[in-house]
C-alpha cells in the first residue's frame, strides 16, 4: 500500500511539474498601450536576439492615429513591422525563439501575427493571411468547412492564446448577424501547415 501511494505521489509531481513547464512556455506578455503603469516602448526576447521596439508615429494625413511595432536583431537591423491602431499585447517563448503578437485592430477585427524562423533570423506571418492557404480539420480528421461561413462576416475576431513550440492555440470567433455567433478554437500545427479544431 505504502509502495503504491508513493507511486502516486511521485505521478502527481511529475504531472504538476510537465503542467508548470508547458504552462510557463511563453514568457511574460507585453501590452502597448499599457493597461496599468507607464506604457513601454521596447520588449526584448528572454534571449536577446530580438527586440520588439514601438514608435509613435503621430497623426497620419488622413487624420489615423498609427502607431509602429519593429522587430529587429540584436544588432537593430530590421526583420518586420506592422502599423496598428489600438492595442497590441505580444509574448515571446521562454527560448525567446518563438513570438505571438494579438493585433486589436478595431471593435470589429482583431488578427494575430506570429515568428516564422529561416536561418538565423526570424520573420512575422499573419494568421488571417494563412486561413485561405492553410486547409482545416475536424476532431475526427475530416476537412472543416470554416471560412464558407465566417469568410463574409464584418465582426471577425483571431486571436493567439498561446503557443508551445510549433504549435499554436487560435481562437475564431465573431458574428453573422445578430442573432448568430460563432466561437471556434483550433491548433494550428505550423509545421504540418493545418489547422486542428479543438471545440
Amino acid at each position: 500500500m505504502q509502495t503504491f501511494l508513493k507511486m502516486c505521489s511521485s505521478l502527481l509531481v511529475l504531472l504538476a511539474l510537465c503542467s508548470h513547464g508547458f504552462a510557463q512556455d511563453v514568457a511574460p506578455g507585453y501590452e502597448f498601450p499599457a493597461t496599468q503603469g507607464v506604457s513601454k516602448l521596447e520588449y526584448p526576447s528572454p534571449n536577446g536576439k530580438w527586440l520588439i521596439r514601438v514608435i509613435d508615429p503621430g497623426q497620419g494625413e488622413d487624420g489615423i492615429h498609427l502607431y509602429r511595432l519593429i522587430l529587429t536583431d540584436r544588432l537593430g537591423a530590421e526583420l518586420g513591422s506592422f502599423d496598428f491602431m489600438r492595442s497590441i499585447d505580444a509574448s515571446w517563448s521562454k527560448s525567446g525563439e518563438e513570438l505571438i503578437i494579438n493585433d486589436y485592430t478595431g471593435s470589429n477585427i482583431s488578427d494575430c501575427l506570429y515568428s516564422r524562423k529561416y536561418g538565423d533570423k526570424i520573420y512575422l506571418s499573419r494568421i488571417s493571411e494563412d486561413l485561405n492557404d492553410v486547409p482545416f480539420f475536424d476532431e475526427n480528421g475530416n476537412a472543416f468547412d470554416v471560412l464558407g461561413k465566417i469568410i463574409n462576416t464584418s465582426h471577425f475576431y483571431i486571436k493567439c492564446e498561446s503557443r508551445f513550440d510549433q504549435k499554436i492555440v487560435v481562437s475564431l470567433s465573431g458574428r453573422l448577424d445578430p442573432n448568430e455567433e460563432f466561437d471556434y478554437k483550433f491548433s494550428y500545427d505550423l509545421v504540418g501547415r493545418r489547422f486542428s479544431i479543438l471545440r
